[in-house]
Parts: structure tokens; sequence; C-alpha cells
């Protein structure tokens, strides 16, 4: 087994691995000194001690990915494969059980890395007394013991913190969690493995799945913790990232239309009563589609965005439009539509984010499946006769495949028949005639040409896919901050932009100027 591990950062003090010393005396004769990224004096004096002009400033600098050497990379790692053998063989005292050597091995490994990280983060945390960090000076406040969750198991280390100079009782910064990239005091990869396994299923899941994975994770509770935690990051660092990469994304040159939808779908949330007894109720998550699809309607790709009913649907309205100005301002040309159910409030939230988005014309349909179970209720209840309704219902659903004057025949025949049926049948069909009087929206024969799909299928399917397959499993109750956290990690997952979402919203965490 060969283990490797690369660690690419590196830490400059500026100004602090080399003296400076400066010609300019404060006021009161006092000389400074910089050595080695400390401070030095030489006078006393009465007055107060003035604020530096300038303090060094921990940077973190990018290295590019150096080539192999192999000449000093394969003995290294030879003498690693054999000091770990041993190490094993040492542990197991003879056994030949392959299982378990393996287990050994993982076990050996794990406890070999979580001590490379331990050596290399307690020499990033040593920092000078005062440094510049995200334009503030500041000096060392207190020294503590933190401990850093990771991988391979927990990592307890030593770091100052520092407060700003000049400013009585401010709050306290961590300079150093920042420079080694720690989120929630996790490492970067734990940390992501946390967030995109979140994303999917529950944390005693997730847990159990980096046990099986011969790592060493923090308990349950941390890993949930963590996890909200990093979903509420994630949701603010949208405004921030998605906007850039939207940017770099570039629409397929077969594209022919481009579809929006917007639906909703319960979940339920755990709600204290005037009593304060946890009760569950089920509330109406949001959820919006931006799907671009080629010539026969296929689709593409799909960006999909979901919001809690607490939150409402304005910031995932918000990123519809974006997508549509995106999209548009590079492929003027292609069709654009709404095509979701009949709902009036779903459409009275769509309409004015298109024309926020600058556009001006764009084709509305009414989900087709809706359509026909409203047209086969409505058929049930005019034609008693199973064979004869069988007939029709055949034709009707050719037609409306065929031609887009299809819905004004079929309409005009349930007219013509609703005459003759009983006070009880007209009852029974009056919700679905009322829907079906939107008669233009039942146009679906010219779409096949435009690139637009008959159906919501995609939204439809974003409402089970995006929500009901991670919120509504057996028990599951959600707070706020959870379902907050979930549907945000989820909405970047299930709109592919993952990798690249997570590279950018980890990097300024990184950067410290």
């Amino acid at each position: 087994m060969i283990l490797g591990y690369i660690v690419s950062i590196r830490v400059w003090i500026t100004d602090g691995a080399r003296r400076a010393v400066r010609s300019d005396t404060l006021r009161g004769g006092l000389k400074e000194e910089v050595e080695n990224g400390k401070l030095h004096f030489t006078k006393q004096t009465n007055r107060p001690r003035q604020r530096p002009k300038e303090l060094p400033a921990m940077q973190i600098v990018a290295e590019a990915e150096p080539h192999d050497n192999v000449a000093v990379l394969d003995p290294a790692l030879t003498e690693l494969t054999r000091a770990l053998q041993r190490a094993v063989r040492a542990r197991l005292r003879g056994t030949n059980d392959f299982a378990q050597l393996e287990a050994t091995t993982h076990e050996l490994s794990n406890e070999a890395i979580r001590r490379v990280l331990q050596q290399e983060l307690q020499q990033l945390a040593a920092q000078p007394d005062e440094i510049e960090f995200e334009g503030r000076q500041l000096r060392k406040h207190q020294p503590g013991t933190i401990r850093v969750h990771s991988l391979v198991g927990p990592i307890d280390m030593e770091r100052w913190t520092y407060r700003e100079i000049g400013v009585r009782n401010g709050p306290t910064y961590a300079p150093f969690e920042r420079a080694a990239g720690l989120l929630q005091r996790s490492t970067p990869a734990l940390a992501q493995a946390i967030a995109r396994g979140y994303a999917d299923r529950p944390s005693r899941a997730l847990h159990d799945d980096l046990l099986c994975a011969a790592r060493v994770p923090p308990s349950r509770s941390t890993i949930e913790r963590i996890a909200v935690e990093l979903g509420q990051q994630v949701k603010t660092a949208v405004r921030r990232v998605e906007p850039a990469l939207r940017r770099k994304e570039k629409i397929p040159e077969e594209a022919r239309g481009l579809t929006v939808g917007l639906d909703r779908t319960t979940v339920p949330m755990a709600e204290r009563n005037d009593a304060d007894e946890v009760e569950v109720h089920y509330r109406m998550a949001y959820v919006a589609t931006v799907t671009v699809a080629d010539g026969d309607a296929k689709p593409l790709h799909t960006r999909r965005y979901a919001a809690p009913a607490h939150e409402g649907p304005e910031q995932i309205l918000s990123r519809v439009e974006a997508d549509v100005r995106h999209t548009l301002r590079q492929r003027p040309d292609l069709n654009l539509a709404i095509v979701q159910d009949g709902a009036p409030e779903m459409w009275n939230l769509m309409r004015p984010a298109l024309r926020r988005s600058g556009v001006k014309k764009w084709i509305e349909r009414y989900d087709r499946y809706h359509v026909e179970q409203r047209l086969a209720a409505v058929l049930e209840a005019l034609e008693p006769d199973a064979a004869k309704r069988a007939v029709i219902w055949n034709r009707w659903r050719a037609s409306l495949s065929n031609d887009d004057r299809a819905i004004y025949r079929i309409c005009a025949w349930i007219g013509a028949r609703s005459w003759n049926c009983s006070a009880q049948a007209r009852r029974a069909i009056a919700p679905h005639t009322m829907y079906l009087l939107m008669m233009n929206k039942m146009r679906y024969a010219a779409l096949k040409t435009l690139g637009i799909p008959m159906g919501s299928g995609v939204t439809e399917g974003a409402c089970k896919s995006l929500i009901t397959q991670r919120t509504k499993r057996s028990g599951q109750r959600w707070r706020e901050r959870g379902i907050e956290a979930v549907l945000a990690l989820r909405s970047i997952v299930h709109s592919d932009r993952w990798p690249r979402f997570w590279r950018s919203f980890a990097k300024p965490l990184n950067a410290i100027a």
C-alpha cells in the first residue's frame, strides 16, 4: 500500500523573514525594528505605544503542481511502504488473515496520516505576535488548544487567537484556521466529504459509510452539526459564487429550447405549539427548474433549485432569472417557455420573474399530464360505456399530439355532451371544465419542433429527487436551519455545479491577503 500526502501550501510572513530596520523615529525618540516577524523597540518611553504603520501580513501562496521527481519519490515511497509493512507485521505478530491485515494496514496508515497532518498544522499555527489579517492589524491575545476533525481522526493542537490593535474588548480572530482552510474546525477533505455526503443522506448513514471506508470520522452528532453549519455557509455563499460559475457556462450548440417551471411539495417540519410541545406540520417547499433542450425536447442540462416554505420562492426565482438572462445572452434564438401545472399562484410568481429577466415574449403551456387527468375525469363522467370511452380517449390523445386545434374540438364535445348529462355529473365535471377554460395553454403539437417539452416532468421530478427523497424518509422531521442547509447543498449538487462550486466556495476561506 502506497501512501502519499502532498502538502502544497507554504506560509510566508512578509517583511518578517529578513531584518528590516526603519530609519524613522516615533514621537518621544522611539526607534522601531522588525526582526523575525517580531516588533522590537530600542528605547523605552512614557508616551502611549502607537500603532505600527506596517505589520507582517500572513499570505497563502498557491504553488503550481510540481512534476514528480522519480529519482527522489520512488525511494521515499519504497521506504514508506517497507516501514508500513514492518508496523503491520509487528501489530499482527504473524497472523496470516488477509482481511485482518488489510484492516490493520488502514488503521496504521490513518494514524500515520493523522500525525503528518498534526505536525503540518502545528507548524502552520506558528505565527508572529502581530499580523495583518483581512485588512486589520492584529496582536496575539490568548493561547488555546483546539480539536480539528479529519478523515483520519481528531487532531489536538495549540494555536493563538488575535485581537485588533487599539480595539478594547473587540472580537477575537483565528487566522490560523483560515490559513489552513479549516471549515467548522474540520480539514478541507473532511468538510467536503461531510457537505457532499449530507446532501444525499442523513448524518447517521454518512457516519456509517465513512466507517465502512476505513476512515476515522467524528461522531454522528458532530457530523450533523458540521453539515448544518456548512450548509448555512453554502447558502450564504451562493450569491457570491454562483454568478461566477454561471459566467463560465456555455450553452450547447444543439440547444433549441429553454423551459422554466415552478412547483411545490410538502416537507415535515417540527414546530413548537403554544404549550411548547413539538408538533409535525407539513409545509410547502418550492422547487424551480431551468432546462435547456435540443430540437427533440431532450434535456441537455437542468438547473434545480429548492427553498423551504418559511423562506419563500424569492431567492430561487432570482436564480432562475439569472439563468434565463445568461442563457438568452448567449443564445437569443432559443425558444423560451413556461411549462408547469395550472396552479394560478405558481404562474403569478413565474411570469413576473421572466419580466424581471428582460424577456417580453414566451410560450405558456400547462403540463400535459395534468390536462389529461382532467380530460379523463370528464370523459368518465360523460360516457358510461367503457368501450366507447376507450375509443374516444385514444382519439383525444393522438389529436393532442398532432393538432394544435384538437383541444378546442375536445372542449366543444364536452360542452355539447354536458347539456344532456345529469345534474350530479355536471357538478362532478365543473372543477375540470373550469381548468379546461385555458385552452390556449393546451396546444402541444407545435412544441415538438421548438425544443419545448409537452409536460413539466423535469419540475415534477425535481420535487421528488430534490426534496422528497431526502426529506421524507421514515421518521424524519426538520427544523428551519436543517432544511435550509440540506436544500442549499442539494440545489448545488442537482444542478451539476458541485465540484466547481466547492472549489470557489473554499478558495476565499483559504486566501489571506
